[in-house]
């Protein structure tokens, strides 16, 4: 079932509005209807939902509608009736087909008729490609559907956008990767080094942080050993790291995470909480006499910490951040006072301190991080050097304060400062007066600011590791909330379907491929391990998704998203749409007034599709599954879904559980419009 057809009821409540829009050109058909015949020959004619008075040059009759030809459009649009015969009779869509040139076969027929009843205006030649289209791929209801869609929403009618709308509406892009991502592993565990090309190790890479490790074709690196560098440099840079451990060691740290990563899937597991509250005590326990023995390495007041903090794994968690310091900037490694035995137990032990602790702070970096636009980032440069000119006290200082009291720059940068730098700052601001030294404060604290802030590709790297190393809980609510939108804002950024509006806008950066660069790139390569339809079909179903993504016009927008769900365990596709009219002044949907909707195939309860309409931020959530026992689950939450609604300002009314046959039937549920809506324009405007 395709989750669109649950908003066509509302496509159709504002169609008529979007067709007085249409931009009609010499050449095309159209249908009209004649509404009403006037005295001194006249008529009122509607074409969709535009009405208007024409002089009428030809007999028409009223109430019937007729197909036309667009003769010509300057000052007014000059139109000529197609056939005598009403646009109802077979003999106007035979007539039609003749003058197109077109034979009249049942399958033209069908798919005409569409056209024409959905007021899609096309041309002669826009007909004939439309035809061998129709010839060459079949003329079931799918293909039509799309050629339908193709001509309404005026895209090229080309083999290659007809075969990437095809495989949106039949591939799932989950199993897309994971098919690509399985030959391009079994080739590369069968070749030897030098056979992997760059481009196949980026695509793994890739693939790998939306599909997860593959436990049977081995461990597949967490991040390429550059982006693993730009992780060490961000989290150096941010403070989150301390700045004696060095770049080796941080590797050596990402690589063994990879191998744990290797190890879990390969035991089938999702450690549950206590077991791996169990193990880790276990780690502890063995570790702590082997720390004993290291003690001599560190000073007093960190082998008070180490003992302190290794009582049991509540004690370490408290104080991971200074044991994982104490850990980094201290050679133990290559200390002669361990057994091999101890050696591998303070392994163990430190590598799991180190890697939950590196976690924690990539987490704290995103949360932190700050994103500005480039005159944000231009006026912050500018404070920074102006606060630390040794110039005449306060020349300029008057100016900064202005622009930090009346730019976003520190409504922004709130997240990332201490609580004392932020009332510093606050104060200054407010004070007409400051000394030399207060300014030179006020300077670190902006240099601490543009530390935090990250660029779309550091941003990338950072979601990227996430996504691959932190396991997902499931009765965790806000892990689940976490990964979810890590993975829309990584698959949004990364997948390429954005590639085309990032350079139109001059934004996209040059120093990392999305996902379909590189198949772009890989479809001119000679490497075997990058050949085959696999890629192909990945690249068209991404393309896909880039010509459905957005649909709009001056009533409606609709933005249609598509992420693999292999992340939550999910075989297939998590699809949303999100619907509504764009705010006042601003390029996004309004959220007091819109509609989403989720489509997901779940493990246990099946084909679930869940609608949320919103009207002046009161909310009605409708549930369509086919599973009767969903019904007192959803009453049984719905005091928890009103609770964290209102704790964002919406209201709840109502839950309601429909099945999933209902999307389409009853009339409590369709939005009963009339299709030929009236819109009136005056004057004569129309020469038929």
């Amino acid at each position: 079932m395709n989750m669109h057809t649950i908003s066509n009821n509302a496509k159709a409540a504002v169609s008529a509005k979007t067709s007085s829009n249409m931009n009609l050109r010499s050449g095309q058909m159209i249908a009209g209807k004649v509404i009403e015949l006037y005295p001194n020959q006249k008529a009122k004619i509607q074409i969709g939902g535009m009405q208007v008075v024409a002089q009428l040059e030809t007999a028409l009759s009223a109430k019937q509608g007729y197909i036309f030809r667009v003769v010509s459009n300057t000052n007014t649009l000059h139109l000529k009736k197609v056939s005598n015969a009403a646009i109802e009779s077979s003999q106007s869509l035979d007539r039609l087909l003749e003058q197109l040139g077109i034979s009249s076969t049942k399958n033209n027929q069908q798919l005409f008729s569409e056209l024409i009843s959905k007021n899609i205006p096309f041309s002669r030649n826009d007909a004939k490609l439309i035809t061998q289209l129709l010839e060459k791929f079949g003329s079931n209801p799918l293909n039509r559907e799309l050629l339908v869609a193709m001509a309404e929403k005026k895209f090229p009618l080309t083999e290659q956008v007809f075969q990437a709308l095809q495989g949106i509406a039949k591939q799932n892009v989950g199993n897309d990767m994971k098919n690509l991502m399985s030959q391009l592993l079994t080739f590369i565990n069968q070749s030897s080094n030098s056979t992997k090309t760059p481009i196949s190790q980026m695509l793994i890479s890739h693939l790998n942080q939306f599909l997860g490790v593959s436990a049977n074709n081995g461990p597949v690196p967490l991040l390429t050993s550059e982006n693993s560098r730009i992780l060490f440099q961000m989290l150096q840079r941010t403070g989150n790291i301390h700045s004696e451990m060095p770049l080796s060691k941080f590797q050596t740290l990402v690589q063994q995470m990879t191998h744990s990563q290797t190890a879990n899937m390969q035991l089938n597991t999702a450690i549950e909480t206590n077991n791996q509250q169990l193990l880790q005590n276990q780690i502890i326990q063995q570790a702590r006499p082997v720390i004993q023995q290291l003690l001599p390495l560190f000073s007093q007041n960190d082998a008070e910490l180490l003992q302190n903090s290794m009582q049991n794994s509540q004690t370490l968690k408290n104080n991971s951040r200074q044991v994982a310091n104490i850990l980094m900037k201290t050679n133990w490694e290559s200390a002669n006072l361990l057994t091999p035995v101890n050696k591998a137990y303070i392994q163990q032990f430190t590598s799991q301190v180190l890697q939950s602790h590196l976690q924690t702070n990539v987490k704290e970096m995103l949360q932190k991080q700050i994103t500005f636009n480039q005159n944000e980032i231009k006026n912050l440069d500018m404070m920074i050097r102006k606060l630390n000119n040794p110039a005449p006290l306060n020349q300029g200082m008057q100016e900064i304060k202005n622009i930090l009291a009346h730019s976003e720059i520190v409504t922004k940068s709130v997240n990332s400062m201490t609580k004392a730098d932020l009332e510093v700052l606050q104060r200054w601001i407010q004070n007409s007066d400051s000394t030399s030294s207060q300014n030179q404060q006020i300077g670190e604290i902006l240099k601490k600011i543009k530390l935090n802030i990250l660029s779309p590709s550091e941003l990338n790297i950072a979601r990227e590791f996430i996504l691959k190393t932190d396991q997902i809980i499931p009765d965790q609510p806000q892990s689940v909330r976490d990964h979810f939108l890590t993975l829309i804002k990584q698959f949004i950024n990364t997948s390429g379907i954005q590639d085309e509006v990032q350079l139109l806008q001059g934004s996209a950066e040059q120093d990392s491929f999305s996902l379909k660069q590189l198949l772009l790139l890989s479809s001119q390569s000679q490497a075997p391990e990058l050949a085959g339809d696999r890629m192909m079909r990945l690249l068209q179903t991404l393309t896909g998704m880039q010509l459905q993504m957005l649909n709009q016009d001056q009533s409606l927008t609709q933005i249609n998203l598509q992420v693999p769900g292999h992340k939550f365990n999910l075989a297939e596709d998590i699809r949303i749409q999100f619907e509504g009219k764009k705010k006042e002044g601003a390029k996004e949907i309004d959220p007091d007034f819109c509609r989403v909707l989720f489509h997901l195939n779940l493990n246990n309860i099946g084909e679930t599709i869940i609608a949320m309409s919103i009207q002046k931020r009161v909310v009605h959530l409708a549930v369509y599954n086919d599973q009767e026992e969903v019904k007192p689950v959803l009453s049984l939450f719905k005091p928890l879904f009103k609770e964290k609604l209102a704790e964002v300002n919406y209201q709840l009314t109502s839950i309601s559980w429909k099945k999933l046959k209902d999307i389409n039937g009853g009339k409590s549920n369709a939005i009963q419009t009339n299709p030929y809506e009236k819109r009136t324009a005056e004057g004569i405007d129309f020469r038929i």
